[in-house]
């Protein structure tokens, strides 16, 4: 008796370790601009504080765009319906949702409309923004210009779009920790004027699976339970835009 129960422990150990082995990865949205967004409740509310969810709205009032320390978070504007630099204005940059749509305006001179976004636990992985999307209506505009940062590295090159042009920046964001934030800044193209910025993006990561039926199995029958990893799943359902190569 004592040499099954032995043999079968070591059965239970060895399935345990080629179970972890080969847990199976998959790609899910960790976070979606429009639909994460949300407005504030009370006046002076910053995105952080209506929900911890990763997600800030900000700008470089400090300095240049690429130094996370010159940013600051807009606040709600109970006016307005949007997040502004105080809650009394002035009225840009902004951040808001509209007729169906997210949208952004650049402030004037450098500072620039700040989407960030910070790994949470259990999202860590190999990452990308995809289905994104970009567009300015107005037709007084000069354009606006993007840029995409992780922390305080930038991804590619900053990016001029014209007015009433489809734009996109879909691309590879390396291997992401928890913690680290993805910017995305809106800034104008010389002028802010008519710079009303419609924007929506995705950011995707690889990560592992949370277990098969037979890793929860062993794992009671290891007296220690199911092993959970808190990660909010939501289906990839991605608009087919090509993805810009990081420089």
């Amino acid at each position: 008796m004592r040499k099954v129960t032995s043999h079968r422990r070591m059965l239970v150990i060895f399935l345990f370790f080629l179970s972890s082995w080969n847990l199976a990865k998959s790609e899910v949205v960790i976070a979606n601009f429009q639909a994460d967004y949300l407005a504030g409740t009370t006046a002076g509310q910053t995105r952080p504080q209506r929900s911890a969810d990763g997600w800030n709205y900000m700008q470089n009032a400090s300095g240049s765009i690429g130094n996370s320390a010159n940013y600051t978070s807009l606040v709600w504007a109970t006016g307005t319906s949007q997040y502004l630099p105080t809650s009394t204005g002035p009225s840009v940059p902004a951040v808001w949702f509209d007729a169906g749509k997210t949208k952004v305006h650049p402030g004037d001179g450098s500072v620039h409309s700040i989407l960030a976004y910070t790994v949470q636990a259990g999202e860590a992985g190999i990452s990308r923004i995809a289905s994104s999307s970009i567009y300015v209506p107005g037709s007084s505009s000069n354009g606006i210009t993007y840029s995409i940062f992780v922390d305080n590295t930038q991804i590619g090159t900053t990016t001029t779009l014209a007015k009433q042009t489809n734009g996109s920046f879909n691309v590879s964001l390396g291997s992401l920790s928890v913690g680290q934030t993805v910017y995305v800044a809106v800034g104008n193209n010389g002028s802010a004027g008519s710079d009303t910025t419609e924007i929506n993006f995705q950011i995707l990561s690889t990560v592992p699976e949370p277990g098969t039926l037979l890793l929860g199995g062993i794992a009671a029958a290891c007296g220690g339970g199911g092993v959970w990893w808190k990660r909010r799943r939501r289906p990839v359902v991605e608009t087919k835009t090509e993805e810009s190569p990081a420089n």
